[in-house]
């Protein structure tokens, strides 16, 4: 299988840390121990203003990203939750939600919380997004395509997207097709390790069946591709186990 990237992006913490609550000295301390990447003490300083009956949705919202940063899937999802009941109308929170529960692999979970977010925010780039990739996420690629196909009529030019285009190509067998999403992918992000390996997976697929058929020269094109590809992977991230073992096998290809 391709590469599952780590999608968690928090989109909205920027807003988080940069929110101004001169009166909370503790919420003002929270943020700067955050800052500090003191996971801990940011939940005990939070937990403070919580005690003191100053519950808020930029709290909870802190709280989340902390105890996410500890791996505390349980606890960081619960805050989620507080803080959606603050601002119910938040898309950015939601989709952070999201994220949360596919980097654990709660895939039942997120389509759920993508279910609903998509019928609040039907129009929002981002939950569309999520929305398709969870849907792949469950087994279900070809109507996580039709999804794709439809917002690339807005997006056409987003790595994310093309990423996703090309692995629900890659899983349907349709690896020529997979190939010119991820090429497309790569050429807008040319920094991208996952893109990078995900190409090299597809350009495999494409050698070895080359190869199968007897026909050496676009057997020798394609692994020449995978090669160039799965090292531009390695360089940009060579301590990613995935990337590593893919890297080992590819490159001890001949034709």
């Amino acid at each position: 299988m391709l590469n599952k990237k780590n999608i968690l992006n928090f989109g909205i913490l920027f807003i988080i840390l940069s929110f101004s609550l001169s009166a909370e000295s503790d919420y003002a301390s929270a943020k700067s121990k955050y800052q500090e990447k003191n996971w801990k003490a940011t939940i005990e300083e939070i937990a403070k203003i919580h005690d003191a009956g100053g519950n808020s949705y930029e709290t909870h919202v802190l709280c989340a990203f902390a105890y996410n940063n500890l791996n505390d899937f349980t606890s960081s999802s619960a805050h989620f939750f507080q803080a959606m009941k603050f601002k119910p109308n938040e898309p950015r929170m939601r989709a952070d939600h999201i994220r949360l529960f596919l980097n654990h692999d709660k895939t039942k979970g997120a389509l759920e919380l993508a279910t609903e977010a998509i019928e609040r925010f039907s129009e929002d780039p981002e939950i569309q997004f999520l929305y398709a990739y969870t849907l792949f996420r469950r087994g279900k690629p070809k109507t996580a395509l039709n999804r794709v196909e439809k917002l690339k009529s807005i997006s056409q030019n987003d790595a994310e997207l093309l990423n996703l285009e090309g692995k629900i190509y890659y899983s349907l067998g349709n690896y020529d097709k997979a190939d010119v999403s991820l090429k497309w992918a790569s050429a807008i992000n040319s920094d991208s390790a996952a893109i990078w390996n995900n190409l090299a997976l597809v350009q495999e697929k494409l050698f070895l069946a080359s190869r199968k058929s007897g026909k050496k020269k676009e057997a020798s094109q394609y692994l020449t591709e995978a090669k160039d590809s799965i090292q531009k992977a390695i360089s940009l991230n060579a301590k990613e186990v995935p990337i590593s073992k893919n890297a080992e096998r590819i490159l001890s290809y001949s034709i």
